[in-house]
């Protein structure tokens, strides 16, 4: 057949549209159109992936630049699901992100079309960590049971461990930790399988105490920590840190002194060395004495760690510092990070003069303490010594604020206001928020006792 110049046109067009396809990279999104994302997966037979983010959300930019565009990353996802960016603060993003309990950004959810929530993960990745959570979703998606019949088989009493960890999984993502259903599921899962990375995930992501049967599983991966894979690993770390974390919690909501005793007999067991669980233990000790205004415990343990800080020279805190940015070196060209990447200028900057931050920083801590606690002029004196130890080392606006105040609570009030209006003007210059200071400042200027807080 003869060929039109018209229809040659349109082949030529067409043929080219095609090959523009066939070459797009990258993951390609619906905008903000819920409905439509529905419809498409519907008629198409695909889970939903959505892309949650903000306008003023670096990572997000990120991912946006750095990881959808890649080619791999949307063969994976534009042939497997149906894509969604959702602006969380527009007015189908906030319904969405209440509806799914989305806090922090960017989150990704995968969901079914009518919106049933299949699998939720969030943070910046890398493209392979990206295609690995759409691979964990793809399989999750496979034998998806919608949370009411989950929820319906519990009530019934089924207590088939695969439903229970589905059951479970679900509701800790939609409605955060679930301890109890956590306890039932870890006593029926067969030692064999406690410390696959299966059970240490969801273990980590719903435990809520060192008392509990998945602080006991966390414990005992402890022994063969090293034969861990890095997910198993991170899940054992993260779940007990949280757990000693919200039992403190617990010890401070209910002054429960056996309770504290107990976490820090975990903390012991939990430690990776003794010099570490004693430092845990002594950071532990000190919130305690600080929140519960235990102040003869309080100073105790205050004057022997500012005892340890003020003895330490200038020099000293240097080499401290040099040594620290040597061993950074070292590991950094380990793991093949370039010197001039980001990540490596930032933390190198990070690490300059970190010993004498780092010293300043707990320094002024403890001087907070005294200023929330002591009444006696020598406990000021002592307190404000340390204050001046912290700022010949960094001056910074928390560090003004703390000394003005311990002036103020010594009788000091013209010395008091000056300095806090330094804190504030270091503040500004370091575009901080400077409300609590201005705050301050006032109710020295009308000699009105200052409202303390936990620092």
């Amino acid at each position: 057949m003869k060929t039109t110049p018209l229809i040659f046109f349109i082949v030529l067009i067409a043929s080219l549209s095609a090959f523009a396809q066939e070459e797009q990279k990258g993951i390609q999104f619906i905008e903000n159109d819920w409905k439509l994302a529905q419809l498409t997966a519907k008629e198409s037979d695909k889970a939903i992936f959505i892309d949650i983010y903000t306008a003023w959300c670096k990572p997000c930019k990120q991912m946006d630049k750095f990881v959808f565009t890649k080619k791999e990353v949307g063969n994976r996802f534009n042939g497997t699901f149906v894509n969604l960016k959702i602006d969380a603060e527009s007015e189908v993003g906030k319904k969405i992100a209440a509806n799914y309990g989305v806090l922090s950004y960017p989150t990704y959810l995968f969901t079914t079309h009518e919106g049933e929530l299949i699998y939720k993960v969030k943070g910046a990745m890398t493209p392979d960590q990206l295609i690995r959570e759409a691979t964990k979703a793809r399989s999750t998606a496979r034998n998806f049971r919608p949370l009411s019949e989950l929820s319906a088989a519990y009530e019934n009493g089924e207590r088939n461990p695969q439903v229970l960890y589905e059951y479970l999984r679900q509701k800790s993502i939609k409605e955060g930790r679930q301890p109890q259903i956590l306890e039932e599921y870890v006593k029926i899962v067969p030692p064999s399988e406690q410390q696959t990375e299966k059970v240490l995930s969801i273990i980590s992501k719903n435990i809520e105490s060192i008392d509990s049967e998945g602080f006991t599983v966390l414990n005992n991966s402890l022994e063969n920590f090293e034969q861990l894979t890095e997910q198993q690993r991170k899940s054992v770390i993260s779940g007990i840190t949280i757990a000693k974390k919200l039992t403190f919690k617990k010890v401070v909501e209910t002054s429960d002194d056996s309770l504290f005793d107990r976490l820090i007999a975990a903390i012991h067991a939990t430690s990776y060395s003794p010099s570490g669980a004693i430092t845990e233990e002594k950071q532990f000790r000190f919130d305690y004495a600080k929140i519960s205004r235990n102040f003869v415990e309080y100073r105790k343990l205050a004057e022997e760690q500012a005892d340890y800080l003020m003895g330490k020279s200038d020099s000293e805190l240097a080499y401290e510092s040099e040594r620290a940015i040597e061993d950074f070196k070292k590991e950094a060209q380990a793991r093949n990070i370039e010197e001039s990447s980001q990540q490596y200028i930032v933390m190198l900057r990070s690490l300059e003069n970190g010993a004498a931050k780092s010293a300043s920083y707990q320094l002024n801590e403890l001087a907070w303490g005294y200023v929330i606690m002591a009444e006696l002029k020598g406990d000021l004196e002592r307190a404000l010594r340390w204050s001046d130890r912290s700022l010949e080392l960094f001056v910074s606006p928390a560090n003004l604020d703390t000394k003005a105040n311990l002036l103020y609570r010594a009788g000091m009030r013209r010395e008091a206001i000056k300095l806090e209006k330094k804190a504030i003007k270091t503040g500004k210059k370091m575009n901080t928020n400077t409300s609590i200071l201005t705050g301050s400042l006032k109710r020295m200027k009308k000699r009105l006792p200052v409202t303390f807080a936990i620092k």
